[in-house]
């Protein structure tokens, strides 16, 4: 979150994105208690103890914006805000929560975040399966981690610490790791029979199977995609904002795309 070090600088984008996430939720909810902004703590803000010197006191310094931004939209809005790094924080000194060579959470960080959302959304009628039920197992496929990608190597990984959890989907539009195409998944047994918008980065890949279990219909639309999409698709009785926070430099341009309907075709 590079705004500079002016803490006047920082308060005056924790206003601007502010005002934008209400004039958003105006738009697109008819109940205010339907529209959420979801921040995903990152892998370097969870484990910062294991970071080098130099590192560890730069994502001291960006952890200290994101948690004004939140402070902020808390005592100056009545905004619905989940940022679960407090709890994965707590999961995190017992279990692996993050990929090892990968900047992305896991499943089991992946159900943490989405039991919050699901908490703020619906707490009096939330019931979910407990995490120890799911089958956290070493995974038996292959994919390349984001991390190997900085130093140019090519290793492979196992997707370790994933979830054996079978999904009961009536179908989902797209595979859900194709960032380039919106997402839609039909769920044959829900709680709550509600529809779910996203607006999302890939952090939502590791929520799909929970919020499967919640919610009778989940659409999905890339944050960073730059590539414009029918209105039609933008529709749910709730609408999320999720993005990671080291993505937070580029929640205004979303927002005003959102405003301004610019992603329309």
């Amino acid at each position: 979150l590079n705004l500079g070090n002016s803490d006047v600088v920082l308060e005056s984008f924790y206003s601007r994105v502010m005002h934008k996430l209400l004039l958003c939720r105006e738009m697109y909810v008819k109940n205010k208690e339907d529209f959420v902004f979801m921040i995903c703590p990152e892998k370097n803000i969870i484990y910062k103890e294991y970071l080098p010197s130099g590192e560890y006191e730069k994502v001291v310094e960006v952890n200290r914006r994101i948690d004004g931004l939140v402070s902020y939209l808390r005592e100056n809005s009545d905004l619905k805000i989940v940022y679960p790094k407090e709890n994965i924080s707590k999961i995190s000194k017992y279990c692996q929560t993050y990929y090892k060579q990968d900047s992305h959470w896991n499943y089991l960080a992946g159900y943490i975040g989405t039991y919050e959302l699901i908490k703020a959304i619906n707490p009096s009628e939330y019931t979910m399966k407990q995490a120890y039920e799911y089958d956290l197992i070493a995974g038996t496929r292959h994919m390349e981690g984001d991390l190997c990608y900085y130093d140019g190597s090519e290793v492979e990984y196992y997707l370790d610490g994933s979830t054996n959890v079978e999904r009961d989907v009536a179908y989902v539009t797209v595979d859900p790791t194709d960032n380039k195409q919106p997402i839609r998944i039909v769920s044959n047994k829900p709680k709550d029979n509600r529809k779910v918008f996203f607006i999302r980065d890939s952090f939502t890949n590791s929520m799909m199977p929970p919020l499967e279990e919640y919610f009778a219909e989940e659409s999905f639309l890339y944050i960073i995609n730059n590539e414009s999409f029918s209105e039609e698709f933008l529709t749910g009785d709730v609408f999320v904002i999720e993005i990671v926070d080291r993505n937070l430099a580029i929640i205004e341009k979303t927002l005003d795309r959102l405003i301004t309907k610019e992603y329309l075709k």
